[in-house]
């Protein structure tokens, strides 16, 4: 299980979060403020002691 989020999602994410950032600190912001998804490989983190890509592949074993 890779790219959970669509490219579509990631943008509106991004443009969001900026959006947020603006409101929030205001005039302070400055104009070089990123904002960086860092994503990981589902078998790299998970919850409730299982990697997400167990979790994957148990519901596509269904």
């Amino acid at each position: 299980m890779t790219d959970s989020n669509s490219v579509d999602e990631k943008a509106r994410f991004i443009e969001r979060s900026y959006s947020l950032l603006e409101a929030v600190i205001g005039a302070d912001l400055s104009p070089v403020t990123f904002v960086v998804l860092r994503e990981l490989p589902a078998d790299s983190w998970g919850f409730c002691g299982k990697s997400n890509a167990y979790r994957a592949e148990y519901l596509n074993s269904k």
